[in-house]
């Protein structure tokens, strides 16, 4: 999985390079980082880069964070996800529909209280 993440921030770091048609040298004047540190993420030599990197990399790029994993998987929904979110709406569609329940027996009980039918 790490190395899929790696390989990942490496593509993305890539698609903005060739968008933006600078050399990683030119990234790393920008992020204000070392060529060295640019080019060990680049060529997969080093761990996975830590925020302050990528932030640091999004800067010199002129884009945000949010931008940066603005892309699949970042961006998309787990099903296992989806399927628990479904399941917490589920129960809270069925409190609401008991809470209206109660509330119409309870006014049908007081109507007849009051002799209305």
């Amino acid at each position: 999985m790490a190395n899929e993440e790696h390989e990942l921030i490496v593509q993305r770091i890539q698609y903005y390079l060739d968008e933006q048609n600078i050399t990683q040298n030119r990234l790393a004047q920008l992020a204000g980082i070392s060529q060295s540190t640019l080019n060990a993420l680049m060529n997969r030599s080093t761990a996975i880069p830590k925020v302050t990197l990528i932030h640091k990399i999004c800067l010199g790029l002129g884009i945000t964070v949010k931008e940066f994993f603005d892309f699949p998987p970042y961006n998309s929904i787990d099903e296992e996800v989806s399927e628990k979110e479904l399941g917490q709406t589920l129960v809270s569609i069925k409190r609401e529909i008991a809470a209206l329940e109660k509330k119409l027996a309870d006014r049908h009980s007081n109507n007849l209280d009051m002799g209305v039918d």
